[in-house]
């Protein structure tokens, strides 16, 4: 039997980028700036939201552990906030996958193959909507 849950999240993602797009697409046309569009939004908090409620729609609720490695990679993200701007983004996302791993290892949490699938997906969506939704 074929798992599709890889391909939900695929579909995800690839739903998300396309609203993130679309979004950008409109702000050009209708001339909104990102910091009028995000005003008086926490948008680390908001990542976070989506990220947790990501996580579990795509049925990952079965594991027990979704809520501590959504977290991880939030935490994760506030590290990537503080890396300096000039780094790419293959730079960012490689310097948070390490840091997810760490911290992983410190929470004592099993990383096997599909939860490493998972945390790195929600970190590279968490990084797009944290560089298209932060005012320069």
């Amino acid at each position: 039997m074929f798992n599709y849950e890889i391909l939900y999240l695929i579909g995800f993602i690839v739903l998300a980028l396309g609203v993130v797009v679309g979004v950008v697409l409109l702000m050009k046309k209708f001339n909104i700036s990102p910091k009028q569009l995000t005003e008086g939004i926490d948008i680390s908090k908001t990542i976070s939201i989506i990220i947790k409620i990501t996580a579990k729609e795509l049925n990952f609720v079965n594991d027990e552990s979704v809520d501590e490695i959504a977290n991880i990679v939030i935490d994760s993200l506030d590290y990537i906030r503080t890396i300096a701007n000039d780094a790419t983004k293959e730079e960012k996302v490689q310097a948070g996958i390490q840091y997810v791993e760490e911290l992983c290892l410190s929470f004592e949490i099993e990383m096997n193959e599909d939860r490493m699938f998972v945390a790195t997906t929600l970190l590279q969506l968490g990084i797009n909507l944290l560089e298209t939704l932060e005012v320069k």
